[in-house]
């Protein structure tokens, strides 16, 4: 018989606690821990918050950078989920600072990414465009050319919130641009073309920015 995602999500959680029966205190328990919270995240907070402070303590006696980076963003994550946000913020802020100690800019993007998330669902909308041009930049500087189309999208968002909506045509076109033109791949692709009409409505509207 087929195994449904909800009976493959148990059997790895079962997977990871019966590990943890026999980890040594190593990277490796930190991870089994970690996995352990992250499947927590959505069903019981308190659960991944027990298995995260379990982490944070290993990965601070270990001095495991990669594991305290990843206990606050998932940290973050959780505070996120119960509606958290200046939480959220905060942990993620300090993932952030992780991030760029260990000179990873994937992880760098990914928190950005996070904390403007978060400054959008506020309405904090000057705040989110601040994050999604930091994002922008990063991938501009590293050439991730998988990602420029998607960041491009983003950004456009970010335009269309605050009402500037001839620029988020111009930057929403960019993505198609990348998309097109430079075969740039981009999992956001029909979203930005279902939104662009919009905003070329808002744009010929009395006011449109």
């Amino acid at each position: 018989p087929a195994v449904l995602p909800a009976q493959r999500q148990q059997h790895k959680k079962d997977s990871l606690l019966n590990t943890l029966l026999s980890a040594k205190e190593d990277t490796s328990k930190v991870k089994t821990l970690l996995g352990i919270a992250k499947y927590y995240e959505t069903n019981n907070q308190d659960s991944s918050y027990y298995y995260l402070e379990k982490s944070k303590h290993l990965s601070e006696s270990l001095g495991y950078t990669r594991g305290m980076f990843t206990y606050y963003e998932q940290r973050a994550i959780v505070s996120f989920t119960k509606g958290d946000y200046a939480k959220a913020k905060d942990e993620n802020s300090k993932a952030l600072e992780l991030a760029r100690q260990l000179k990873d800019s994937s992880l760098v993007v990914v928190i950005l990414n996070h904390i403007g998330i978060v400054h959008g669902l506020q309405q904090n909308f000057k705040e989110q465009l601040d994050y999604a041009l930091q994002v922008t930049n990063v991938i501009e500087a590293v050439k991730d050319s998988s990602k420029l189309s998607a960041v491009y999208h983003n950004l456009s968002n970010c335009y269309n919130s605050l009402r500037q909506f001839r620029k988020a045509v111009d930057i929403g076109l960019y993505s198609v641009r990348l998309y097109t033109v430079y075969k740039k791949s981009s999992d956001y692709i029909h979203r930005t073309y279902a939104t662009l009409h919009q905003r070329e409505d808002g744009v010929s509207k009395p006011g449109g920015a």
